[in-house]
């Protein structure tokens, strides 16, 4: 298994515990926690401590907004309480960023199928733009919900989650699977005919 990862809280050291928050994601070992006391996810992140199912352990989670990481490996959970979207796109190992989609041409809808509206997971807010920069691999012709770049934001997978550009920007330098980071750039001007 890869550090962190686990199947039973014996793999995981004795003040952890391992659980999972993404189903068919690979489970993660989680610091142990008090309620009401601050604490540190096992990836070193300011979180949450709480007990995801009715008398279980209390654990620490990341509590994360739109585009912010998700999943089992990263300790972090989407934070719906708070207007983040319920979904979190993820990898085979559950490891990912919490999502809101939309369609480019109509960015209060989007094309995934079978989200339920209580998601809250399609179509755009008030302050967002829909963006397909940098290309992360979505079904169909949807994009992702972010708020506005200007030139120079990182994009790509960076330490808070995703950065995207949006507008016309281009995600200069994301080149999967090599270089997974970037910076948000007007597009180059079209040749001279």
């Amino acid at each position: 298994m890869d550090p962190g990862e686990c199947n039973s809280d014996a793999d995981c050291d004795t003040d952890e515990t391992c659980q999972t928050l993404i189903q068919g994601g690979q489970k993660g070992c989680f610091n142990t926690c008090t309620a009401g006391v601050p604490c540190q996810t096992n990836v070193g992140r300011e979180g949450s401590c709480l007990a995801i199912a009715q008398g279980g352990p209390q654990f620490c989670i990341e509590l994360s907004a739109n585009l912010g990481p998700c999943g089992n490996l990263l300790n972090a959970a989407c934070d719906t309480q708070n207007g983040a979207p319920g979904i979190c796109l993820s990898d085979a190992a559950g490891n990912g960023v919490c999502a809101r989609f939309c369609t480019p041409a109509s960015p209060d809808t989007c094309a995934q199928a079978g989200i339920p509206p209580e998601a809250n997971a399609c179509g755009c807010g008030v302050d967002e733009l829909c963006s397909t920069e940098p290309a992360v691999g979505i079904q169909g012709d949807d994009g992702l919900c972010a708020p506005a770049s200007t030139v120079g934001d990182s994009c790509g997978f960076v330490e808070d989650g995703l950065g995207v550009c949006t507008g016309d920007q281009v995600c200069d330098g994301f080149v999967p699977p090599g270089a997974l980071t970037g910076t948000c750039q007007n597009p180059p001007p079209p040749p001279n005919p």
